[in-house]
């Protein structure tokens, strides 16, 4: 057997691990009925929630990913702002949108992903309020409940969708943001805030959406949908690196970035660092800065 094909088995096996994990612990946050959204913890001046479904999930996930003998990036860790080591690992967000789901005001999911060191290979979100599962990455390509997804065909910011929100982190990091909400909703056709990152990525990556823009949002809260949006042969940047927040652009791959000039905003630029479906790169040295996001734009 050539060392490739025992690469593609290895993917396999953890692709299947993961699919199995996030459907175990989709189904087990859904048997808690209303006593999953009982709060257990209070956080970021009352801004942030855990529930008993959080934990449920994060216990579970962490149960079946140990067979791996990989790590484990989880949001209810305690040490999950500790640097992580290089190499595979996994990035968990045991139940993205948890406001959402406490208040059955939106929707929410499992999101896991598989990345070798900040790059992604794989994400599967599972929604609670839909029966939608969601599954790809660079090189697989992406699907929701078995059938093929893709990105939409938008390359005018007129008639295009921007998915979008307001992390806790946002409202205390300098500086401000390089687009307004009011700027935003003069330049995009529509302005949509869902209240669940790993959601809103995957309505892009089925044509649902065109884009997501998102500042100081946590890596565990994208790291899914970033990987699921590639495999819908969609195209992503970000500023920083976990477990910093990060600044985070995906989209269809026809629409320059929310804070270009509206001129241009109607071209299709790929900058050096622009991560798009295809093989991963070997050779991390060739990844540039782009010009459009600052000195700190790096492939996620």
């Amino acid at each position: 057997m050539t060392e490739s094909r025992t690469a593609a088995d290895a993917r396999v096996d953890l692709t299947q691990l993961a699919l199995a994990t996030v459907i175990k612990a989709r189904e087990a946050i859904l048997r808690l009925d209303d006593s999953g959204r009982t709060v257990t913890n209070v956080g970021a001046q009352g801004r942030e929630i855990t529930t008993r479904a959080d934990l449920t999930s994060h216990e579970l996930c962490l149960g079946q990913l140990s067979q791996s003998g990989l790590p484990v990036i989880s949001e209810e860790s305690k040490d999950s702002d500790s640097p992580q080591p290089a190499g595979l690992r996994w990035i968990l967000d045991p139940l993205d949108g948890t406001v959402n789901y406490a208040r059955s005001s939106g929707p929410s999911a499992v999101s896991l992903a598989l990345f070798d060191g900040d790059l992604p290979v794989f994400g599967i979100v599972a929604r609670l309020d839909a029966d939608e599962t969601f599954l790809g990455g660079p090189g697989l390509p992406s699907t929701c409940n078995g059938a093929t997804i893709r990105v939409s065909a938008t390359v005018n910011t007129r008639r295009a969708t921007l998915m979008t929100g307001s992390p806790t982190a946002r409202l205390t990091l300098p500086p401000a943001p390089r687009l307004s909400l009011d700027e935003a909703a003069r330049r995009y056709a529509k302005v949509r805030m869902i209240g669940s990152a790993a959601v809103s990525l995957c309505m892009v990556a089925r044509g649902s959406a065109d884009i997501y823009w998102e500042e100081a949002i946590r890596l565990w809260d994208v790291a899914a949908g970033l990987a699921i949006l590639l495999g819908a042969d969609g195209r992503v940047t970000h500023d920083g690196r976990h477990p910093e927040p990060l600044n985070v652009t995906g989209s269809n791959g026809h629409l320059g970035f929310p804070w270009d000039t509206p001129d241009e905003t109607h071209r299709p630029p790929r900058p050096p660092t622009a991560l798009h479906n295809g093989p991963v790169p070997a050779d991390r040295s060739a990844m540039g800065d782009s010009p459009h996001s600052g000195p700190q734009t790096t492939v996620l």
